[in-house]
């Protein structure tokens, strides 16, 4: 497309070039079976056992790869607080970045942050007030059951403590 300036003459331009990119080195060349590894993350291995095990999982595989490292991080985090001295396995931490993923997705992050309701064009979305949860209440009970049999020697009701009004 030929371009002008103010005065109504065309401007030459030289054809673009595509930027020359380096040849990798031995040591930047990768194959297409290596894993992905992010942040210490396999997201490899991640995605594999998300794709097969997790029943919700089409936010978390895609997510891009920044998602899906912070949501794992906040997975493995919120549970090494929930069950302090156990053993968290791998796999209940690519579970509940799931769980977590799916419940702070675009829609369903502002019953997180509180929105009673919202509509875009005539659809309109309502919350209920037990929408609002803190990442512990997010804990399914098939990521309790991976951890409780991670750690068979320790008998505490899975690590959950509740208050039960008599």
């Amino acid at each position: 497309m030929t371009q002008y300036d103010e005065w109504g003459d065309p401007i030459e331009s030289e054809p673009q070039q595509p930027p020359e990119t380096p040849e990798p080195n031995e040591t930047e060349t990768t194959t297409e079976n290596e894993p992905i590894i992010i942040s210490g993350w396999n997201l490899t291995e991640t995605i594999e056992y998300v794709t097969y095990q997790a029943v919700d999982n089409e936010d978390f595989l895609s997510s891009d790869s920044t998602t899906q490292v912070r949501f794992l991080n906040v997975a493995k985090r919120t549970l090494q607080r929930a069950y302090k001295g156990y053993v968290i396995p791998i796999e209940a931490s690519y579970l509940f970045s799931c769980v977590l993923n799916a419940n702070f997705n675009d829609t369903t992050v502002m019953a997180q942050r509180g929105i009673a309701g919202f509509s875009i064009d005539g659809i309109s979305f309502t919350f209920k007030d037990w929408a609002k949860k803190e990442l512990d209440d997010l804990i399914t009970d098939d990521i309790r059951d991976l951890i409780a049999e991670a750690n068979p020697k320790i008998d505490s009701n899975n690590g959950r403590i509740k208050w039960v009004t008599l």
